[in-house]
């Protein structure tokens, strides 16, 4: 027994006539490789030579496939990929392409050794190609195979092996699968397949370029360098074709932007290319393999089908010289290849893509290139690595701040970076698409309306307070530098204070700087930077601009404090300051520096 099964029945060769003499134990046979065998259902090479009138000979009886291969069975030794007679006589009828049909008078029909078939009379060379690429010099064992080796055959044709475990070890050559490894003969070694290996004398691309059924996805890819790289002899590739009924399938307007060059067209058919052989058999129920711009693609077998990301491969390996096509009937998209309104589609920000749509800028934004979106993430209302204080250019000459947060909560322990754009946290950084990333925001962007004086200006309620700082003497340094000014409306400030108060505010200048100076601090403060932890656990403390510190705290619901006051609207966005309403006016404490030796570290 060898790898489960008997060990066959030598075939002995005789002019016309076969016999057939049981070898029990073929290490001590003095029978060479070259007298075949045969075993239930396979038929090896030795039956082709021993068959009086073999159907691969043309009709003088002599055909070029004798020439040296019978001889090198005898003499040398030999590595056979062997062939079931199921596999031979679908090989030969998709040569044949009608099963069965026989032209008599061109044609000699045979009988073999376990199978009856008629067989119609292949070309002599190509017969010659086909069989030589079954036969390796040498000893060459299932421990040999390695993935994407190219090993010489007898033919001038190569054979690919790739290797495969997922979990369990497949071994293909030229795609085909190998179903039984190392039955030994006295010289040579038998790997049983179950097909015949295609002959493959076109690359990848001369494979696109001949099908009828890519000439949309040629198109494509004559906007691109890709190509040359799939006429490239040297490489191993796998690549997913979309037929011209699936590109079809897509709206018309981006397809005429594909057909231009744009709308991310190198990402999408990227998109589709592995950089690997994947042969079909490779994936017995999921596998995921690493497409050309790094994304992992999800290969299923359902019901002996094969899909791609949710997509049918229609036709699988299809073997060219330096890879392989599985044809599909879909257009794969990832967040990498996709343009900027397919993202926005995709996770559904119907109110955001509304209005982008209505703005009119839809179409140019899926044209740009090397940009960054700040999307927000949930309903539109009218509230990479950066630096700290960064200010991003935008497409209406408009900047925006980016500021950085260390979340230091609870005795120092330190959490993840906050980051906000003009206030709007970051909740989803980096997220890659064509030509662009995109960072998802908590909430819509809003420009600024200026400095921070023609922010107060321009801010309603605010009269009272605005006077105050007209008087306080510091108006005009606050127009430049960085700042957070807690407000307190004109309501709170009647609340609060009696109007001869209020009069002494307006009036006395240096009451006047003390109370503004005493809501200022000299950095940008968003609520978002603010920690969130238990109110006796706050450790947070900014200085003002009197040198004051102000504590600041965010409660589990999300309601900001700074000091003994509320923050009733956050994030009002000047060119050089944030501004926050506050709902009573600040009282301060001397500037103490925490202890923050506590022996023990809370973390929230």
């Amino acid at each position: 027994m060898i790898n489960g099964h008997r060990w066959p029945t030598v075939v002995i060769v005789d002019k016309g006539e076969q016999e057939h003499e049981e070898v029990p134990n073929p290490f001590k046979s003095e029978f060479p490789f070259q007298i075949g065998f045969q075993r239930p259902n396979y038929w090896s090479f030795g039956d082709m030579f021993a068959a009086p009138k073999p159907w691969w000979k043309g009709r003088d009886g002599n055909s070029a496939c004798t020439q040296g291969f019978y001889e090198k069975l005898v003499k040398d030794n030999i590595t056979v990929f062997g062939l079931t007679d199921e596999s031979l006589i679908e090989y030969e009828d998709n040569n044949n392409k009608i099963e069965n049909e026989v032209d008599l008078q061109a044609q000699e029909v045979i009988q073999f050794p376990s199978a009856v078939r008629k067989r119609r009379e292949l070309d002599n060379n190509l017969m010659k190609d086909v069989i030589g690429m079954h036969l390796i010099h040498g000893f060459v064992t299932s421990g040999d195979f390695e993935d994407e080796t190219m090993v010489s055959t007898l033919s001038p044709l190569k054979i690919r092996i790739n290797v495969y475990n997922n979990p369990k070890r497949v071994v293909t050559a030229n795609c085909a699968p190998i179903i039984s490894t190392n039955n030994y003969a006295v010289n040579g070694v038998v790997h049983l397949m179950d097909r015949v290996m295609q002959n493959p004398n076109q690359t990848v691309a001369e494979m696109i370029e001949s099908d009828n059924r890519f000439t949309i996805l040629r198109r494509l890819l004559a906007n691109t360098d890709l190509m040359n790289k799939l006429r490239d002899n040297s490489q191993h590739m796998t690549v997913f074709a979309p037929t011209d009924s699936a590109f079809s399938r897509l709206d018309k307007l981006y397809l005429e932007r594909l057909y231009k060059g744009q709308s991310c067209v190198e990402p999408l058919l990227n998109n589709h290319i592995i950089g690997n052989t994947i042969c079909s058999s490779a994936v017995q129920e999921y596998a995921s393999v690493m497409n050309a711009i790094n994304v992992m693609l999800p290969i299923k077998r359902i019901d002996e089908k094969l899909e791609i990301n949710g997509i049918r491969i229609v036709e699988s390996d299809k073997l060219g010289t330096n890879g392989v096509i599985h044809v599909i009937d879909g257009v794969m998209f990832s967040e990498k290849s996709q343009p900027i309104s397919k993202f926005i589609e995709k996770h559904q920000m119907t109110e955001f893509l509304d209005l982008v749509k209505d703005s009119g800028l839809l179409d140019e934004w899926d044209l740009l290139t090397n940009v960054s979106f700040f999307i927000p993430s949930g309903p539109i209302s009218n509230t990479y690595e950066w630096n700290n204080n960064q200010m991003l250019n935008t497409m209406i000459d408009n900047k925006i701040r980016i500021n950085t947060f260390e979340d230091l909560s609870g005795f120092g322990v330190i959490r993840p970076v906050t980051t906000t754009a003009q206030c709007a946290k970051v909740i989803v950084p980096n997220e890659q698409i064509c030509g662009a990333n995109i960072h998802i925001v908590d909430r819509f962007i809003q420009p600024s309306k200026g400095n921070l004086i023609q922010t107060l200006d321009s801010a309603p309620n605010l009269s009272v307070f605005r006077q105050i700082i007209k008087n306080s003497g510091i108006e005009s340094t606050l127009t430049e530098g960085t700042y957070t000014l807690l407000a307190v409306n004109d309501q709170t400030l009647h609340n609060e204070f009696s109007d001869n108060d209020i009069k002494s505010l307006v009036s006395n200048q240096t009451e006047s700087k003390i109370f503004i100076q005493n809501h200022l601090l000299p950095e940008i403060i968003c609520c978002s930077g603010v920690n969130t932890s238990p109110l006796f656990l706050s450790s947070q403390q900014f200085q003002n601009m009197e040198g004051l510190l102000v504590p600041a705290h965010k409660s589990f619901n999300g309601r900001v404090r700074f000091g003994n006051s509320g923050v009733s609207k956050c994030d009002i966005m000047a060119d050089n300051a944030v501004i926050h309403i506050v709902n009573r006016p600040l009282v301060t404490k001397p500037s103490i520096v925490p202890d923050l030796s506590f022996p023990f570290q809370f973390i929230f």
